[in-house]
């Protein structure tokens, strides 16, 4: 299996252009608290860019690439 999904939650805008802070992975054994991120906003859809927004964040574990955005129901 090469692709690796983590929920995700928006935190807010970045301090690098045309990037969003995300904190991902919360909630999961070690990493209960989350990893914080830096992603390119054009991968998130509009909708999903306010702050606490979640969804799963699926991306390529061998080149780190983001595949696809899953929204949570």
């Amino acid at each position: 299996m090469k692709e690796i999904k983590a929920l995700t939650k928006v935190i807010g805008l970045s301090s690098y252009p045309g990037s969003i802070r995300v904190i991902l992975g919360y909630g999961y054994a070690f990493a209960d608290g989350g990893i914080e991120d830096d992603i390119k906003i054009e991968c998130i859809p509009q909708d999903l860019r306010m702050p606490n927004s979640e969804f799963m964040l699926v991306w390529d574990k061998y080149t780190g690439e983001i595949i696809r955005v899953e929204i949570i129901k």
